[in-house]
């Protein structure tokens, strides 16, 4: 029997003519695993029965891949985070390591596995890692499989492992669950201490360990949830609401004026998860789900030391990023020998910052600048450093990625040499990225006083200088648009030569291309793309059974695999990064004091002063 819902509860029933009826019952059915059943019927009457109520565990012994499927019947139990991803670790093989993007799965970086809920694919497109908003709650989940070693060739672009996850569903019964979770720093270690460069220390060439206090903060994660039945035998509901508000209180004493004031930062992460099952006929079964998981954050926590400036409003700024995950899916049960599915899914991220944006410029004095009488007061500086603003403030308007999954295969069974379950199919994968981000949003100039310009480009030639020196002003960020339609295509045997031998072939070749970021009135490059034959992917295993008897298994695959290009890289590289450097000479002593509230230039090339130089080191690598 293929294409079970997974869950735990079932009972499998055999009757024949002239013997006892047999059931097992609370049987699980797991997410990508053939379980095998052993019945035995007896001589007897219809009318009595066998019942078997305890099955002992048994090896998926028709697979040649690793997998560790874990049930909500087993990690309600069990010690755990508050997400699935916690829930990683239990898999053999698995290791959470904070330097190699979350968990690697046998030895693969964090970036290199592959993440599903419910069938749609979650994975960030720009790193690869799971993004934390994606970390749903365990208590919305049935159940978890990390696969690894050589998987099944439905599965592309995973490196490192495939994890599964699974939201819940009704049932004909009721059930809910209501509680909460708390946490504050009374229930946390102290911080270790930090090395830092000594900021009483003028010459920045003393280091001292710098012991963090804990802020005092608490931690609210009340959960709901009820499943049942809308229409019994038909419509199967399941919803659940699980906010989890964070807030820290932090009191600083700065450095520049000795004044100590109070700062908070509240993060609210919402999660809200909505699934319908839906059975119209006994052949087609249908499900869509819905999870819903915006966050926000207000008030940023300034540095413990002090060192940062008191008159940026921390207690206003903040970050909001939307999200939601949608899947879908369709099973048609043809015959007893065929099964025809169909996914789909979109997941949206957009992430910005606008709240309380800075406007001021940031300028940096790199000499001595005290000689110039022009010069207000308060802008000199007898050595380097900031005159105003401390380091870049950071404005995103906005930046949004989006992914849609649709998938289309189909399942058929055959008997020649033995049993035959084939599945073929057919996957896109459309990805896109759109953002405006400045490091920057209101300027940042840098003043060389009595200093000359050496040259880059051939616009000059030669050391350059104006009366007074130089400056140069910096528009650093990222901008564009750019997007991508990955296929692939697959084939896959499980091939069961007898009841103790079983082969697993498999085929996949895919089509992807890397794109380049367009800009306002100006062309994306040319893309890189990966045509079908050079993404070849053959998969090769086999399952021995020594016994017969679902218990024990040899087994051991080959297989080829290609990752999936992730949009770091052309973000940085293709046209999506913005690295405009100009060079201006200074005749005007007094330039500094009126530059301060210049605001964002339309074109850096016409700020005052003669221009030396224009440099755009991010023009895209791959353009010809």
């Amino acid at each position: 029997f293929a294409q079970f819902p997974p869950g735990t509860g079932y009972t499998l029933s055999a009757t024949a003519s002239g013997f006892r009826n047999a059931k097992a019952a609370n049987l699980a059915v797991v997410l990508g695993k053939a379980t095998t059943i052993d019945i035995r019927l007896e001589v007897g009457q219809v009318s009595e029965s066998v019942v078997v109520s305890a099955e002992s565990v048994m090896v998926d012994t028709q697979s040649s891949s690793s997998a560790v499927t874990v049930d909500k019947t087993f990690f309600d139990l069990i010690p755990k985070g508050r997400s699935f991803y916690d829930l990683i670790s239990i898999a053999p093989g698995a290791r959470n390591e904070s330097k190699a993007g979350g968990y690697q799965v046998d030895g693969a970086s964090g970036s290199e596995n592959t993440y599903y809920l419910d069938g749609m694919e979650v994975t960030n497109i720009q790193t690869g890692v799971l993004s934390d908003q994606n970390k749903v709650p365990v208590e919305m989940i049935q159940q978890v499989q990390v696969k690894n070693g050589v998987m099944e060739a439905q599965y592309g672009g995973a490196m490192g492992g495939v994890v599964n996850a699974v939201v819940r569903s009704g049932s004909n019964e009721f059930h809910g669950e209501a509680g909460f979770y708390f946490w504050n720093d009374a229930m946390q270690a102290r911080p270790r201490p930090t090395l830092e460069m000594d900021p009483n220390d003028a010459t920045r060439l003393k280091a001292r360990y710098f012991q963090n206090t804990l802020d005092p903060y608490s931690t609210w994660n009340p959960i709901f949830s009820l499943g049942g039945p809308l229409i019994k035998n038909k419509v199967f509901f399941f919803s659940g609401y699980m906010p989890t508000k964070t807030t820290t209180n932090r009191s600083v004493t700065f450095l520049s004026n000795n004044q100590t004031m109070p700062f908070t930062n509240t993060v609210t992460q919402q999660y809200l998860a909505n699934k319908v099952d839906y059975v119209p006929f006994s052949k087609v079964r249908m499900n869509v789900s819905w999870v819903f998981n915006p966050r926000k954050s207000m008030g940023i926590l300034p540095a413990q030391q002090g060192t940062d400036s008191p008159t940026v409003p921390w207690n206003q700024r903040g970050e909001y990023t939307a999200g939601q995950i949608l899947s879908g899916q369709v099973d048609y049960l043809a015959t007893t020998k065929l099964i025809v599915s169909f996914r789909g899914g979109y997941n949206y991220f957009n992430y910005n910052n606008v709240y309380a944006p800075s406007t001021v410029t940031a300028v940096y004095s790199s000499a001595n600048s005290t000689l110039y009488p022009d010069l207000p007061a308060s802008l000199k500086r007898s050595a380097a450093g900031f005159v105003t603003g401390s380091s870049s403030d950071g404005n995103t308007q906005f930046n949004i990625y989006k992914r849609v999954n649709l998938n289309a295969d189909a399942s058929y069974m055959v008997n020649w040499f033995g049993q035959h379950s084939i599945k073929g199919g057919w996957q896109t994968n459309r990805l896109s990225n759109s953002t405006v981000a400045l490091s920057y949003p209101n300027g940042y100039f840098r003043y060389y006083w009595n200093t000359s310009y050496s040259f880059v480009t051939s616009q000059c030639s030669g050391r350059q200088r104006g009366t007074y020196g130089y400056n140069r002003y910096y528009t650093y960020g990222t901008s564009g648009d750019a997007s991508s339609d990955n296929q692939g295509i697959f084939f896959q045997d499980s091939w069961r030569v007898s009841r103790r031998l079983t082969l697993n072939l498999g085929f996949r070749t895919e089509r992807e291309f890397l794109p380049s970021f367009s800009k306002q009135g100006i062309a994306a490059a040319p893309p890189i793309e990966f045509s079908w034959g050079s993404k070849m992917s053959p998969r090769v295993g086999g399952s021995f059974d020594p016994r017969g008897d679902g218990r024990m298994r040899f087994f051991a695959a080959w297989g080829h695999y290609f990752d999936v290009m992730k949009y770091t890289l052309p973000r940085n590289a293709f046209g999506g990064g913005t690295s405009l450097v100009s060079y201006h000479t200074i005749d005007d002593p007094g330039l500094m004091g009126k530059m301060l509230n210049y605001g964002y230039p339309s074109d850096p090339a016409r700020l005052p002063g003669r221009l030396i130089e224009l440099i755009n080191s991010a023009i895209p690598a791959n353009d010809p």
